[in-house]
């Protein structure tokens, strides 16, 4: 939780987005910001975009993210795309060793690549999903029970999913769902499919 007031501006990226902007492989980047030079370009181009309205800040950041882009000698990994989407399209139903020889990959080597270019494995990524898919399923209107929503979202039974919840955010469903998390929101309620 934050202590005092927080400025953000958030790029939201596809599986495999980032690693053109970071310049390194993803893995290295995992709950760490990575190298100083590259928090020392970031922590300029915010502060420079601190006093400006949101609309503002992402006219002047959207020129960077382009030249960022267009500089990246590699093109990403067509293989690991395609598997990040069936991963992000499936809603988590289909196994990773299918989505593998989808791609034309073999188990590890697909993990491997994964790991390079996304930052965790493919069944790292499919828990992800999983997890912000039963969120989802647990909000809003036609919010589902804790059971019911473990069940929609494919965990084996409501046990599993609290597990996952309290893996990845520290808490129970209920206590995350009770919790004031608007950052959260951006998350679980934005269409990952977009």
């Amino acid at each position: 939780s934050a202590t005092g007031a927080v400025d953000l501006l958030g790029l939201r990226l596809q599986p495999g987005g980032a690693r053109p902007l970071a310049r390194t492989e993803m893995h290295a980047l995992v709950d760490d910001w990575g190298e100083p030079a590259a928090k020392d370009e970031w922590q300029r181009i915010l502060e420079e975009l601190a006093p400006r309205t949101s609309e503002q800040r992402v006219e002047a950041v959207w020129p960077h993210m382009k030249t960022r882009l267009a500089a990246v000698c590699q093109p990403p990994n067509t293989a690991v795309a395609r598997a990040a989407a069936l991963i992000v399209d499936s809603d988590v139903r289909e196994r990773i060793e299918r989505v593998a020889r989808r791609v034309g990959l073999g188990d590890r080597q697909l993990t491997r690549r994964f790991r390079q270019e996304v930052g965790v494995g493919p069944k790292v990524l499919a828990r992800i999903i999983r997890f912000q898919s039963a969120l989802r399923r647990m909000t809003g209107p036609d919010a589902l029970s804790a059971a019911q929503a473990a069940a929609a979202a494919g965990y084996t039974d409501q046990a599993h999913m609290i597990a996952d919840v309290a893996g990845f955010s520290g808490l129970s469903p209920g206590r995350l769902l009770s919790a004031s998390r608007p950052l959260a929101d951006l998350f679980t309620e934005a269409d990952l499919k977009s």
